[in-house]
């Protein structure tokens, strides 16, 4: 108790007057890349298609290019839970009910030279399905990230790792806590976000045709997921696409794995089993990111409120998953 107490206290201290901060990135991270959720498809863009590596009717992906030092990202995540049952367990009890809703959230985020920006900007917004009458159900649930909707945290890289940027003036109590918890997890969130690159991804030497397959165990599961993850995925190439004119390859999969410790928007943490029976990605051709991920999927998956443990909420059901990101580097 007496750690966690130190370590909100030096949170309060880092958050301070992050409001009235600027940008990371400069004036044009106030307007940022466009909507996220672009469809695949369309030409790609002169400048890129220069950059594609094909020969013999196949395509690599390129590992030399140089990751952009400045760039911004805007991501939107949707979950489309379908009768799923939630087992809510805190000292008060134990409540079960069941969801058919969708979940949507999207974010902001801008990456510097040792600088990095997150902003919320619609905070686990819900869609009520038409045959669920109940609007209350989930406004608990999503209460906090309703909370924090439009606000930002600023990182900076130490010695001691990624830590919130000193401010001054007045002290946010429920930003300090977000802060806190998403702190240890900026790398992660920086990969999940695009704002990194993956530390895992397709090799340059292989060309790629379509219909190759290949099978991700282990370490290579972190193409997928930035995560402590474990599991067996099928990928299957499909052939290349363009997403917002960026050139990608598209992989169907399927498969099971285990993700642990998976930070959401708002700080809290889940623990899940996602069995894929169809899905997809667009991986780009240029950069270790993906554009693009579709999955059908059933999930059995533990939330905690905070990285310091906390009330409990289990879900399991089938939800489908859709993440876009818009990714421009920063002198586009």
């Amino acid at each position: 108790m007496l750690c966690r107490i130190l370590g909100l206290i030096l949170a309060l201290l880092a958050l301070g007057g992050c409001e009235s901060s600027k940008s990371l990135m400069g004036n044009g991270s106030k307007k940022g890349p466009g909507r996220a959720d672009i469809p695949p498809g369309g030409e790609v863009r002169d400048e890129l298609d220069g950059l594609v590596l094909r020969e013999n009717g196949g395509v690599r992906f390129r590992r030399d290019l140089p990751f952009p030092a400045r760039l911004e990202v805007r991501m939107s995540q949707s979950l489309d839970y379908q009768n799923v049952k939630v087992v809510e367990v805190s000292d008060l009890g134990k409540i079960v009910k069941t969801l058919n809703h969708k979940v949507e959230t999207e974010i902001w985020c801008g990456k510097g030279p040792g600088v990095f920006e997150f902003r919320l900007e619609k905070g686990s917004r819900r869609v009520a399905a038409a045959e669920e009458k109940d609007s209350s159900v989930i406004d608990v649930e999503l209460n906090r990230a309703k909370e924090l909707e439009g606000q930002s945290l600023n990182f900076a890289l130490s010695e001691g790792g990624w830590r919130t940027r000193h401010g001054a003036g007045a002290v946010d109590f429920k930003r300090a806590v977000w802060s806190d918890s998403m702190e240890d997890s900026v790398p992660q969130l920086m990969v999940e976000t695009g704002a990194h690159p993956r530390v895992q991804w397709f090799s340059a030497s292989r060309m790629w045709r379509q219909g190759d397959g290949i099978m991700l165990t282990g370490n290579t599961l972190k193409i997928l997921d930035p995560y402590d993850v474990s599991g067996r995925m099928a990928l299957k190439f499909e052939g290349e696409e363009a997403v917002g004119g960026h050139p990608c390859g598209v992989f169907s999969l399927s498969g099971d794995m285990r993700v642990m410790g998976q930070i959401q928007a708002d700080g809290s943490q889940h623990d899940v089993d996602i069995s894929i029976s169809s899905g997809k990605i667009w991986a780009s051709l240029l950069y270790p990111v993906l554009l693009r991920e579709e999955y059908e999927t059933v999930q059995t998956m533990t939330q905690r409120e905070g990285k310091r443990g906390g009330p409990e909420t289990r879900l399991q059901g089938g939800v489908r998953v859709l993440k876009c990101r818009n990714w421009v580097p920063a002198d586009e």
